[in-house]
């Protein structure tokens, strides 16, 4: 099996959530990128294109599939790909982020640790996010399913999300207790399949977004 990682582009944040509740549409500066990746992959033939069911990561999803040649494909959209649920962000949009350290006295350091699930809590926000376990747990799910009900010479497309990906890349490399990798949005990483192992192939690549060769 043939599998490449991308993750979507950025949301314009018009109903100031993030993270796995967001169901904005992307910026303009991510659509653009998201079409830079698009024409990257147009010539790869893919037989499963998965992403979320929220929307602007499936806009991503759907400008790459516009852009394929190769049209004999099935898409899957799927809740386990939602990026990871944070209330420490919701109603608050990336410009004012850090202005909870004000607010409750944290730094931004703490905000992002609890963002990125290196710590399940901290004082002053509501404890109502999806925890570390949570999010591995949907992640392996979503593992398991693509390594036992899919084609071993299947070629797949996983549009993911920062977090989810960190996890899904962890899983692949067999270091399931850490997130040893986060993706940059509209980046390739590969992996192939193969002995009952995952082979990484490329990680985090980003050079179709640059230069005058890319859009």
């Amino acid at each position: 099996m043939q599998l490449v990682i991308t993750c979507n582009g950025d949301h314009i944040n018009t109903h100031s959530a993030t993270l796995g509740k967001c169901n904005d549409r992307l910026s303009e500066k991510w659509v653009l990128e998201s079409l830079r990746l698009a024409k990257a992959l147009r010539e790869e033939q893919f037989d499963f294109i998965f992403c979320s069911d929220f929307g602007y990561r499936r806009t991503t999803a759907d400008l790459i599939v516009e852009e394929l040649e190769y049209k004999n494909f099935h898409i899957i959209v799927d809740p386990n790909l939602r990026e990871k649920d944070a209330d420490i962000c919701d109603k608050l949009t990336k410009e004012h982020l850090f202005n909870q350290e004000k607010k409750i006295g944290a730094n931004p350091t703490d905000i992002l640790n609890r963002l990125f699930i290196k710590q399940d809590g901290m004082s002053g926000f509501l404890n109502s996010n999806e925890s570390q376990n949570e999010v591995l747990s949907r992640v392996q799910a979503f593992l398991w399913d693509l390594t036992h009900h899919y084609p071993s010479n299947a070629s797949v497309l996983v549009v993911g999300s920062p977090i989810v990906n960190s996890y899904l890349i962890s899983l692949l490399l067999g270091k399931q207790d850490s997130m040893c990798a986060v993706t940059t949005p509209c980046s390739i990483s590969r992996f192939q399949h193969l002995n009952e192992r995952w082979i990484q192939q490329s990680f985090n690549e980003r050079q179709h977004l640059y230069g005058p060769s890319s859009f």
